[in-house]
């Protein structure tokens, strides 16, 4: 799918996800209008649910407007193809920076969370036009779900498997069961507090820089799940207060959890000894993650976790203009390399020719005696010629 779909100019495969694919595009509008985009694809047009899901995230993201959601610009139909246009964060999702960098410094993890922590706040307060609270319930706050921009802003995106807090998934538990609660993973209602649960694993993830153990495809649900321990973070890893919010984040009972969002997000921006410009800090995390992250793009990796970019990502970089003095560059030292088999073969052939033979002396030619200041000359240069050659040399010196 590289190419044009509409007025979308794909550049590239981004990866994908539960439900469908992502692609990096390109929209292009009057006097040089030009934004970068992605786009959602359904895997399967014909499966209605997956197209039910895509539509439901579309109508639930038109509603969802805050500075730490993912914004949805649009939902286009081309054909029999469905594309949910989403904003485009440059930077890397959590699962990347913890790839790339381990465990991250607590003041950081304490940031990410609170940002996380009001999205989540928001889309649960958020009400409908009727007044009516919408009570979304994320259910994968994970790593790859938590977009982090170059200049330091956190997002939280896909909302494709939210839901009101009194619903089920009609095919049991949905999300990474990592970082489900427990709850959620015996497939019984869910609501702000199993999001809760969740920010929680991923803080002890961030702040470890060990992650939930993954199934196979990462959507099997383990018995196990449902009943996990979250350890109790070492002091090396997180102060006392941040490992007493982690430790109630993740309370197996969720009456003994923060009830809301909010009220976490109140704990954490407490803690003291935290960042007077966390933005700041976390992005310098990201620049100083960023070369090996570019490498990766070039080899053609995913910028999300678990996944890889196709081929096509490849093809899209090598499109990219070649500057003219790198061409000068590469033709010269095609030349040097070019000649140097032909030097090497003369200096050879020089050094194995047989030494040319004298010819014959010609008679004796009665000359002058030398001089004593032409004989001192002589000597300095440290000639080792016969008598006989000795006038010829001082006739061809004059």
């Amino acid at each position: 799918m590289i190419g044009y779909v509409g007025r979308y100019r794909i550049l590239r495969s981004l990866g994908e996800g539960g439900m469908g694919r992502l692609f990096l595009a390109e929209l292009a509008g009057a006097g040089g209008f030009l934004r970068r985009v992605v786009l959602k694809v359904v895997r399967d047009e014909r499966d209605a649910g997956l197209v039910e899901a895509l539509l439901a995230e579309a109508r639930l993201g038109a509603v969802l407007l805050h500075r730490n959601i993912v914004a949805v610009l649009g939902l286009e139909e081309i054909g029999q193809r469905r594309l949910l246009v989403l904003e485009h964060v440059d930077g890397m999702d959590l699962g990347v920076l913890l790839d790339r960098r381990g465990r991250l410094p607590w003041p950081t993890v304490a940031f990410v969370a609170s940002e996380v922590a009001a999205a989540l706040d928001y889309a649960y307060r958020r009400r409908d036009d009727a007044g009516r609270a919408l009570a979304v319930v994320h259910r994968d706050v994970s790593p790859p779900n938590v977009l982090l921009s170059w200049e330091g802003e956190v997002k939280l995106g896909d909302f494709g498997v939210a839901a009101a807090g009194d619903e089920r998934s009609p095919d049991g538990p949905t999300g990474r069961y990592g970082y489900m609660a427990p709850e959620q993973a015996r497939g019984a209602p869910v609501d702000a507090r199993s999001d809760v649960f969740s920010l929680g694993v991923l803080m002890a993830a961030a702040l470890t820089g060990e992650r939930p153990r993954r199934a196979e495809g990462d959507l099997a649900v383990p018995p196990e799940a449902a009943e996990r321990r979250v350890p109790v973070l070492p002091p090396e890893v997180a102060p006392p207060a941040l490992a007493a919010i982690v430790a109630r984040a993740t309370a197996r009972d969720p009456e003994a959890r923060y009830p809301t969002a909010a009220a976490l997000r109140e704990a954490l921006l407490a803690l003291d000894g935290r960042q007077t410009d966390p933005a700041r800090e976390l992005s310098a995390l990201l620049r100083e993650a960023r070369p090996r992250a570019a490498v990766r793009a070039a080899l053609g990796e995913a910028g999300i976790e678990g996944t890889r970019r196709t081929q096509p990502a490849l093809r899209a970089v090598s499109r990219r203009p070649v500057r003219p003095f790198v061409l000068a560059a590469l033709l010269v030292v095609t030349m040097i390399a070019a000649a140097i088999p032909r030097l090497t073969a003369w200096r050879d052939q020089a050094r194995s020719a047989p030494p040319a033979t004298a010819p014959a002396a010609a008679a004796p030619i009665a000359a002058p005696a030398p001089t004593a200041k032409a004989a001192t000359s002589h000597a300095a240069h440290g000639s080792g010629d016969g008598a006989a050659n000795r006038p010829a040399r001082r006739r061809s010196g004059r």
